[in-house]
């Protein structure tokens, strides 16, 4: 195997040009996307660090450990990523787009340049990189701005390789230190990298070969001395630094997930289920990437996984562990390839989980996936290298396959134009998909229909009744179509599985002002105050309310210092009653219009205030006797009449109904259109009487 004690081969300016336009090609509208409602608002648009930019305030949260700097786990180094990008160009959707592009395309370029140096294979090196280029799999990393921890911290794993393949040719303390930098700057990404030190040990054995052992690697894949050997010892020593910072990260991310509450409870995914999955999932991983199909942003984790499927998974994956170990003087880049897709797959294979996890991830194979490359790459090519013919099918092959995986993935990433068109295609290839039901839903709310968003949120809450979020935003959705009674429901179901669920005690309080439920509505906005100090809109809300209601309590107090006074006047208790009544406390307004009623029979507006809330209680014979009693009043008033029909339609007493529906009309109550689409009187459309009301609807 040809090897390059250094770039110098031109060709390699070639291939770095073919990487990016393959990538262009592949990305080319990326740049029109928008934000999509799943993350990005809390990593960019909706978050008031990232949108400030940057400042020394901000710099300080981004390497704070609070629970909104936290969002998963510690990076402060992507959120100031963020930050730099709102700092000098805004909240651009399609400026940050472009941004993971700029991140994707280099980290093929370094991958490229990486086992090149390290290889001297320009073409299998080359080939590595535009599968990983162009792989649809990918697509998820490139095309979602929340993924820029991942295409950023893969940065930093490729300048960490660079740096330790020159440390390795000639290692000294100053060429560590590149090393230890890069590290900690992806350490400061993403805990990916906690994986890096054991990949190094792998490179060790193949390509970089810094083992001592004389047989260790055939003479025909042995490089020449271009890097330094070292026992295995002083291998694993030469990393403890690293594993030392990989530990440090590692408790990092346990206390982040345990201080933000994200740990999945036993009931919720079992170990014997979530170590079933894993085995399963490397084997689904594999598959995703031979043969990529129905992608998508959010897989459901299971309930229960056949027998069959994980017996089935076990015995392949123990088949090729053991092919390749078996087949390592001959070919050690397989098992290379293959340890470094299982142990870098490891930590977010599903066995230990926070957050809503998934089954899978497509972005969890960014980095893994070179692994399998290599293995598909250097295997191809010793299959195929027997005689010219077959390394010119082979050559023929591996572009073909570029193409078709670029035109893939340029398909794949028009999925992710935006909300509605990525999580409609998750529910197109994915089923029971609560997440990609709540965030169609939010998407179709965003747009400006409730109606098809609560159908959404239904399916969701079918699916996962016990999300918070869901029921926060069905109460949402149906506060804004004017169904306050269930939107209180679904906003007070949300607190009850979640208590410190600030948005959904400001929704609730929202809610209930308009119930006119005033007293409730400040405890839940000081409620959500007490969670989230930051709302400085909710503050403004509540500083008025307070004093909307000081001035109600101070009116009632004024008027009851009239009555002091003046204690037999009807009028003033029925203002009382008012104010109660606009505050939604009806029992107390009952009360003050029994009052004003009592000391003025025929003071028929405080009988018609009672009769209402009576009504609204569900207490129709109540309210039914009272508005006979202002019938008595006032004969000649046909509205009355016509209440009191509705009341006896609402009791189902269709002859009752008719007799004073009847007599309204008689009082010339005339407006037929209104008595047909009335829904408190559909239980009348089967009688004789409203047939003849329609009959003369198109005269009238």
């Amino acid at each position: 195997m040809k090897q390059n004690s250094g770039i110098s081969d031109s060709k390699w300016i070639l291939v770095c040009i073919l990487i990016v336009c393959a990538i262009f090609f592949a990305y080319h509208q990326i740049g029109t996307f928008d934000f999509i409602n799943y993350d990005d608002n809390k990593y960019v648009d909706g978050n008031v660090h990232v949108r400030r930019g940057l400042d020394v305030e901000n710099l300080l949260w981004a390497f704070s450990f609070n629970k909104e700097a936290l969002v998963f786990y510690w990076h402060p180094v992507t959120w100031l990523s963020y930050m730099t990008d709102a700092q000098f160009f805004g909240l651009d959707a399609g400026i940050q787009h472009r941004v993971n592009l700029i991140f994707h395309i280099l980290n093929s370029t370094l991958l490229f340049l990486l086992f090149f140096r390290m290889t001297g294979a320009i073409w299998k090196s080359a080939l590595v990189a535009l599968f990983f280029a162009v792989h649809p799999v990918n697509v998820e990393s490139v095309a979602w701005i929340s993924e820029r921890k991942n295409v950023l911290s893969t940065l930093c794993w490729l300048m960490t390789m660079h740096a330790y393949t020159s440390y390795a040719r000639h290692p000294d303390f100053k060429k560590y230190i590149p090393i230890l930098v890069f590290f900690v700057l992806g350490l400061l990404s993403k805990p990916m990298l906690i994986t890096l030190p054991f990949v190094f040990l792998l490179m060790d054995i193949w390509p970089l070969q810094r083992l001592h052992w004389h047989d260790f690697i055939p003479e025909n894949h042995r490089a020449p001395n271009l890097f330094h050997k070292a026992s295995a010892w002083r291998l694993v020593i030469e990393k403890f630094p690293l594993f030392l910072m990989s530990f440090l990260s590692i408790g990092i991310s346990i206390f982040s997930v345990h201080f933000t509450g994200q740990i999945i409870p036993e009931n919720v995914a079992s170990l014997p289920l979530r170590v079933s999955n894993a085995i399963v999932i490397y084997i689904k991983y594999i598959t995703k990437l031979l043969l990529p199909h129905d992608m998508a942003i959010f897989y459901p984790f299971p309930l229960h996984i056949p027998l069959w499927q994980i017996a089935g998974a076990a015995i392949l994956l123990s088949i090729i562990t053991l092919s390749v170990i078996l087949f390592f003087k001959k070919a050690p880049y397989l098992s290379i390839g293959w340890f470094w897709y299982l142990g870098t797959l490891f930590p977010i294979i599903g066995i230990f989980q926070s957050g809503r996890w998934p089954e899978m991830a497509d972005r969890w194979l960014y980095i893994p996936e070179i692994g399998f490359f290599v293995m598909l790459v250097w295997g191809g090519a010793a299959l195929f290298n027997r005689s010219p013919h077959k390394r010119i099918a082979a050559t023929a092959i591996a572009g073909i396959a570029v193409v078709i995986l670029a035109m893939i993935t340029q398909n794949q990433a028009a999925y992710w134009k935006n909300s509605k068109t990525l999580f409609q295609h998750t529910l197109d290839v994915t089923k029971n998909n609560h997440v990609a039901h709540f965030n169609l839903g939010s998407a179709l709310a965003k747009e400006g229909d409730p109606e098809k968003a609560m159908d959404q949120y239904q399916k969701a809450l079918a699916i996962y009744p016990d999300s918070p979020e869901i029921h926060n935003n069905m109460g949402t959705a149906m506060a804004r179509t004017g169904n306050l009674d269930n939107a209180t429901f679904h906003f007070r179901q949300a607190l009850q599985l979640s208590p410190d669920y600030a948005e959904a005690h400001i929704n609730l309080a929202n809610t209930l002002i308009e119930k006119k439920d005033l007293d409730t509505a400040i405890k839940h906005y000081r409620r959500a105050l007490a969670i989230s100090p930051g709302h400085n809109s909710v503050g403004d809300r509540l500083e008025k309310l307070l004093a909307f209601k000081n001035q109600f309590e101070t009116t009632i107090m004024q008027i009851e210092a009239q009555l002091a006074t003046d204690p037999d006047n009807p009028e003033l208790y029925y203002q009382i009653g008012n104010l109660y009544e606009k505050n939604a406390r009806v029992d107390q307004a009952m009360e003050q219009f029994r009052k004003a009623a009592e000391l003025k029979p025929e003071f028929w507006e405080a009988l018609y205030r009672q009769a209402l809330i009576h009504a609204g209680k569900k207490e129709y014979s109540k309210s039914i006797a009272l508005f006979k009693q202002i019938a008595s009043l006032r004969p000649d008033d046909a509205s009355i009449f016509y209440n009191i029909a509705c009341l006896y339609s609402l009791q189902d007493r269709k002859d009752d109904a008719v007799d004073w529906l009847e007599k309204a009309i008689d009082a010339g109550y005339n407006d037929i259109s209104k008595i047909l689409n009335d829904p408190d009187l559909e239980n009348l459309r089967q009688t004789s009487f409203y047939k003849q009301l329609v009959k003369q609807a198109p005269a009238t």
